[in-house]
Parts: structure tokens; C-alpha cells; sequence
């Protein structure tokens, strides 16, 4: 029910809020160099990490693990004996996956290639963007902690599928606005809620997934600094005014 609203509003989106694309006979060159410009932005990326935003972010989806830890065992148990969650929830560990993320990501680029459209170009390669920096952020304390599953697997903390899925939506609230954010967001919170079912995954991990995926999402190049400049005609001369946005 999430994903069919989530894709409404992407369409409604592109009609109304997105930039025109090119005229008829343009070159394709602007949307072919929309993941080239992403994987540039990479290393820049990881160094935003360090902003006092991201670091709180972090900090504040730790914390919210820490505190919900010695309920993880039974949270857990609830929601995999839940048939009211099993109903709710199922898909849910598809939906997370990499193959629908990553893949889904690519298709977007691939779709702005295809029609010319850098706008649209520009939205996939941001997604697969987040989706690296999401990938490594992920794995590095997956290794690191080696926590066991409530199934009994390895790599528990913190959820990937959940990771994934709020960085995707941390990219489209970008892009869009809350008016897709938010169902994006709900969609990240129906995959957490799928991993507890599943037995996957603890209450902790899901929430420090949601910490990271998000801050993957928000340190890609469409939040990077941006600088505008204009050259404004004076009597004795000009002057360059112009301004800087900065991250977050």
C-alpha cells in the first residue's frame, strides 16, 4: 500500500515540481554525466560525515539503540508472534533489499539517460550515491560489532534493508520535499517493522539503521555546499553578489 502512494507522488512530482527536460534533439550528455559527477562526489561525501548534523544524527539513533537494547529480545518475539504485524508487514523484506534498492536506484538513472532527462538522471545517480556511501557505512559496523541474529545468523547491528530504505528516502525528500519523504519514510519504518517479524533483526538494530541510511542520504552531492553568483552592473563599475548554502 506504501510503495503504489510512494510512486503517485514521485509521478506527481515530476509533472509539477521536477525541471523541464531538454528540448527535442538535445544531447544526452548532461544525464550521461549525472553518476560520473556522483561517483566524483563520493570522497566528499564521506569527509561531510564529519558535520555536526551528521554526527548528531548518529549519535541521537545510538542512543535510541542503547535504550531500547534490553527490550530487544522481547520486542522482538512480539512482532515475529504478531499476526497483525504479519499481515501488515509482508513484502516488507523485499521492499529493503539491495536488489530493489540498489536496482531500483540504477533504473531511475537509467530511465533519465534514456529520455534525455538530467533532472531525472540526476535523482538515480544521487540515489546510488547514498546507496555506496550507505553500503560501506552499513558493512563497516556490521564487521565490526559481529552482532548474532534473533535467528541465530551473523551481522545483526544495524539493519541494511532498513539503512537502505531511509536512505532512499532521505534522496527523495531532497529532491521533493516531505510530500514524498514522507511516504518514504513510512516505507523505511514498514521494512524495519518486516525485519523484526522475520526475526532478522533486533528494535536496535532497525533504529541505528535509520540513523545511518538517513545521514547516507543527506551527505550525497545534492546536499553539498552550493554557491550562486551574478554579476550586477554598478555606476562606477560592477559588483559580484552571490550566495552559499551550505549543508543541512
Amino acid at each position: 500500500m506504501l510503495a503504489p502512494l510512494l510512486l503517485t507522488t514521485l509521478l506527481q512530482a515530476q509533472v509539477s515540481g521536477a525541471p523541464p527536460p531538454p528540448a527535442a534533439g538535445a544531447p544526452r550528455a548532461a544525464a550521461n554525466q549525472t553518476l560520473t559527477a556522483a561517483v566524483k562526489d563520493v570522497p566528499h561525501a564521506f569527509a561531510r560525515l564529519k558535520s555536526w548534523t551528521a554526527i548528531a544524527v548518529l549519535s541521537a539513533s545510538g542512543a535510541g539503540a542503547a535504550a531500547v537494547h534490553p527490550e530487544d529480545r522481547d520486542l522482538t518475539m512480539d512482532a515475529a508472534g504478531s499476526r497483525t504485524v504479519d499481515r501488515l508487514t509482508e513484502g516488507g523484506s523485499i521492499l529493503g533489499s539491495g536488489y530493489v534498492q540498489v536496482g531500483g536506484a540504477a533504473a531511475v538513472w537509467l530511465t533519465g539517460v534514456a529520455t534525455s532527462h538530467p533532472g531525472f538522471a540526476g535523482l538515480g545517480a544521487d540515489l546510488l550515491e547514498a546507496q555506496a556511501i550507505n553500503g560501506v557505512l552499513t558493512s563497516a559496523v556490521k564487521y565490526t560489532i559481529q552482532r548474532r541474529r534473533p535467528n541465530g545468523g551473523r551481522y545483526s547491528f544495524p539493519s541494511g534493508h532498513t539503512s537502505a530504505t531511509f536512505a532512499t528516502a532521505a534522496v527523495l525528500e531532497n529532491h521533493y520535499g516531505l510530500r514524498a519523504g514522507l511516504p518514504a519514510y513510512a516505507l523505511g519504518a514498514y521494512v524495519a517493522g518486516a525485519r523484526l517479524h522475520d526475526r532478522k533483526h533486533f528494535a536496535s538494530d532497525t533504529l541505528m539503521g535509520a540513523g545511518i541510511g538517513l545521514v547516507a542520504g543527506r551527505v550525497t552531492r545534492a546536499h553539498g555546499g552550493r554557491a550562486t553568483a551574478a554579476i550586477v552592473p554598478l555606476q562606477r563599475g560592477v559588483a559580484i553578489a552571490g550566495s552559499v548554502a551550505c549543508p543541512w
